[in-house]
Parts: structure tokens; C-alpha cells; sequence
């Protein structure tokens, strides 16, 4: 699980850097993912968390039409799928969803009372991914026991 944190942690930097998250990345934590089923799961279902990832990609296309969140944080969301299946990367969304909320409360007033920017409304939402997972390693996940 150690490389998951790895791969958002160099994930939110690249996003905080340029709001871009290189497909290098993506596809390295594709490919690592896989290992890691193959490694640690039952050999019998390593094969479904491909599948888990194509499910959150699936869940997540409304909120990229919508333009909620960017392409490369959905493509993050389907790597944390690869590693963790589909219902704790349904709680690290869920967990990101709301640490983003809250920092854009906070960061909303920051720009307009103190700075009177408006022009500025975009997250980089690869942080709260990060953050979302750490929470759901450390309080537990949302939907499941």
C-alpha cells in the first residue's frame, strides 16, 4: 500500500506544480497496482480490480462532464481501485469530497476577502485523493467495516 501513498504523493506534487497529472504516472500506478494483486490477493481474484478500476472511471465520467473534477484526478481514483477495490476507493472519493469542501470554503473567503481575487476558482483535487486515502487507511472506510 506504501506505493499507492507514493503515487498520489508524486501525483498531488505534479498537480500543484502544473495541474496536470502526467499518464507516466497513471500508468505506472496501473501497472504497480497490478503486481500488487498478483502478489498479495487470492490468485483467483486478482483479475476483477482492472475491472474495479474501469467501475470508478465509469462512476467518476459524470463528475469530469460536469467539470468537477479534471481527467487525470478520475484516472487517480480508477489507480486507487487498483490497489484497494472498488468499495474503499469509494470511501477515499467520499473522504476527498469532503476535505475538498471544506478547503474550498476556507480557500473561497481567503481569495475574495483578503486577496479580492474571483478569477481563481480551481482546486487540485490530486491533494485531496491523498488526503481522502490517508483517511480512509486511518479512520476506516465509509462503507465498510
Amino acid at each position: 500500500m506504501i506505493l499507492l501513498y507514493l503515487i498520489l504523493f508524486l501525483a498531488a506534487c505534479t498537480d500543484l506544480k502544473s495541474f496536470r497529472i502526467p499518464n507516466r504516472l497513471i500508468l505506472t500506478g496501473y501497472l504497480l497496482g497490478l503486481i500488487y494483486q498478483i502478489i498479495w490477493s487470492d490468485h483467483d481474484t486478482f483479475f476483477l480490480y482492472p475491472i474495479y478500476a474501469f467501475l470508478i472511471l465509469l462512476l467518476t465520467l459524470p463528475l469530469f462532464c460536469m467539470r468537477a473534477i479534471g481527467g487525470g484526478d478520475c484516472k487517480l481514483l480508477s489507480v486507487c481501485a487498483m490497489f484497494t477495490g472498488i468499495v474503499r476507493t469509494i470511501s477515499i472519493g467520499i473522504f476527498a469530497l469532503f476535505a475538498a469542501g471544506i478547503a474550498s470554503v476556507f480557500l473561497l473567503a481567503v481569495r475574495r476577502l483578503i486577496f479580492h481575487k474571483k478569477d481563481q476558482n480551481k482546486l487540485h483535487f490530486a491533494i485531496y485523493i491523498l488526503i481522502g486515502a490517508l483517511l480512509e487507511y486511518f479512520l476506516g472506510g465509509i462503507l465498510w467495516a
